[in-house]
């Protein structure tokens, strides 16, 4: 792969399902590598379903869904981030969202779901549960299980498909998956945090929310908590920061937890490559900015500049984000990336 840009993200906030299909069109378009869908309360549109109806019109953004992890239990959110990450020919993310509570309980499966009285320790323990259990579902499926062998009849090789049995404190699956191992064996996970804060799981992009005076210090504290023994070997995730770009308008008086830069296109340009100079972070992910003719400004005039999407290769969003190919139980992923042998792909016409 040839040398690339910074890692460019878009928080997208679209009021109807609609627009929110548009606006990421749009963005891919505009080869933004990253489109982050937060959940943003009861009744609202499932964003990984409206994904999954913008992945065939789509071909280069990652499809980020923002999911509270307590929505629902392991086997359910496992199984429709891995089919978001098949319809988009591995594209698909998972945003956690811990501080989300979107829903109760309703079924009769004995699940545990957070109450206002659990404390912040509680909730951490609960969520690394459904976390653990989630990626063994994501990983009950080697890469080459389907056979497909018409003549011999055989369909899977049921030694390359793994019962899970997670039992933890708080959550219990027995798997395996009912879906095979998708094309990057599991779906990329985001996570944001505020200045001082942790990331709630080990995943794979942290996007951080600071100011450009405390940029540097933060992006250090997180690669050293990544690399730290509590972490088991995980590998370090990339660091973005949310910023506020605004294109020949002026910044307003409001208080955020992250930067704006105001300016020219030339001078955000060059604002957002010294933040990222100074600051060691891996990329950006674009915030807040107004609909129409700012975002325009953006996606014509500052991301081309910035090199968004230069030299990547569009096939797994992983490969082309620079990050390891994740290995399955048994058999690892290639490394260049490229969809394993016997993993299905699903054909979508354009």
């Amino acid at each position: 792969m040839t040398p690339r840009g910074p890692v460019v993200g878009w928080a997208v906030a679209a009021e109807t399902s609609a627009l929110l299909v548009s606006e990421v069109r749009a963005l891919d378009a505009a080869r933004v590598d990253l489109a982050i869908v937060p959940v943003t309360g009861l009744g609202a549109a499932d964003p990984a379903v409206v994904l999954a109806a913008v992945a065939p019109l789509t071909s280069h953004i990652g499809l980020v869904a923002g999911q509270s992890p307590w929505q629902q239990p392991p086997f359910l959110a496992a199984r429709g981030l891995a089919t978001l990450d098949a319809v988009s020919r591995g594209r698909a993310g998972w945003f956690v969202q811990p501080e989300v509570t979107v829903s109760t309980v309703t079924d009769d499966s004995g699940r545990w779901f957070p109450s206002p009285d659990d404390s912040p320790e509680v909730r951490a323990a609960a969520l690394a549960d459904l976390y653990a259990a989630t990626l063994a579902l994501w990983d009950s499926w080697e890469p080459d299980a389907i056979v497909a062998d018409v003549p011999a009849g055989q369909y899977v090789d049921d030694e390359k498909v793994h019962v899970v049995d997670h039992v933890g404190p708080y959550y219990s699956t027995r798997g395996p998956l009912n879906l095979p191992r998708t094309p990057q064996g599991r779906p990329l996970v985001v996570s944001a945090v505020p200045t001082g804060g942790t990331p709630p799981v080990a995943g794979d992009v942290v996007v951080l929310s600071t100011s450009v005076a405390e940029a540097p210090a933060e992006v250090a504290r997180i690669r050293a908590a990544a690399a730290s023994p509590d972490t088991s070997g995980a590998a370090a995730p990339l660091v973005l920061l949310a910023v506020r770009p605004l294109v020949d308008a002026a910044a307003d008086d409001r208080t955020r937890p992250y930067p704006t830069l105001a300016g020219s296109a030339a001078q955000v340009v060059a604002d957002v490559l010294a933040l990222l100079e100074t600051s060691g972070a891996d990329g950006i992910v674009v915030v807040d900015v107004p609909k129409g003719a700012p975002t325009g400004a953006v996606l014509h005039g500052v991301l081309p500049e910035l090199g968004a999407g230069h030299g990547a290769d569009p096939r797994i969003l992983r490969t082309r984000l620079g990050l390891a190919p994740v290995p399955s139980v048994n058999t690892p992923v290639p490394a260049d990336g490229t969809t394993p042998v016997g993993t299905p792909v699903l054909e979508v016409a354009p």
